[in-house]
């Protein structure tokens, strides 16, 4: 018996359509010229989270899968030193987007708590994408990888990490044995 082979075009459908289900807010994402992951744009149509309208949208083109920021989650973008810290900081049971250029994407809950420590945050590397941004999920292609999850949402029962004791934790100066002062 022959193993089942999807494509690309299939798998990118089926998670889009599994995002919308969650009532996760998707949009088709158009790669620019080269790849990267920094030059995708949405593609002209707004966000949606119905079933129908993912099967449409990836019926014929292998768009990229977008989630778009803002009400039911945020994300943390860190660099990959920092990936391992900031998951545990989460009990490890986050949803985290892995990518080859060696950033970590976690997923938390909105909050003006994490807005207002953009600044802070983006001295120790760390960028928050929020309101309405959109953000590149698995299984897209970029040039410098496949995304994935390190940790599928599945198996955090689909549920961000609450942004505000993160935010918090990253911010807390600690002393040089790594405890909190």
């Amino acid at each position: 018996m022959r193993p089942l082979m999807v494509s690309y075009q299939e798998n990118l459908q089926t998670m889009a359509v599994e995002y919308a289900e969650r009532g996760w807010p998707i949009v088709p994402m158009l790669e620019p010229v080269g790849g990267s992951a920094a030059g995708w744009i949405a593609a002209g149509v707004g966000p949606s989270t119905d079933r129908a309208t993912a099967v449409a949208w990836w019926q014929e083109v292998p768009y990229g899968v977008g989630l778009v920021t803002g009400k039911l989650f945020e994300f943390l973008d860190v660099p990959g030193r920092l990936g391992p810290r900031v998951h545990a900081m989460c009990g490890r049971s986050v949803p985290v987007i892995g990518s080859g250029d060696d950033r970590w994407l976690v997923m938390v809950t909105p909050s003006s708590a994490l807005k207002n420590a953009r600044q802070a945050l983006h001295w120790i590397d760390i960028r928050v994408r929020c309101d309405g941004a959109v953000v590149l999920a698995p299984p897209t292609r970029t040039a410098d990888g496949d995304l994935f999850w390190h940790l599928h949402p599945h198996e955090a029962k689909w549920q961000p990490a609450d942004s505000r004791l993160i935010a918090r934790a990253l911010l807390t100066p600690t002393t040089s044995n790594g405890a909190s002062q």
